[in-house]
């Protein structure tokens, strides 16, 4: 008695295979973004936890100080003169 071998689509019909694909498709513009806001491009990683690591990362995005930026200007004291 022999089985047959998963299809490919039988593959994919698996949630858990659909986010990795999907994962391999965003892993590569998400580091790039965190490159250029001057962050570690390996909180991109997060996304390889399923359905966590897209908070994860998207945490990581907001709650972090963003070396790029220019510093915010001082506010003035006091009246216009």
């Amino acid at each position: 008695m022999t089985t047959s071998p998963h299809t490919f689509m039988d593959v994919l019909n698996n949630p858990l295979s659909q986010y990795y694909v999907s994962v391999l498709m965003i892993i590569v513009p998400v580091a790039r973004i965190f490159q250029r806001a001057g962050l570690s491009v390996f909180y991109a990683a997060f996304l390889l936890v399923p359905w966590f690591g897209t908070v994860l990362t998207a945490l990581a995005m907001v709650l972090q100080r963003w070396p790029v930026l220019p510093p915010k200007p001082a506010k003035q004291k006091g009246g216009a003169a």
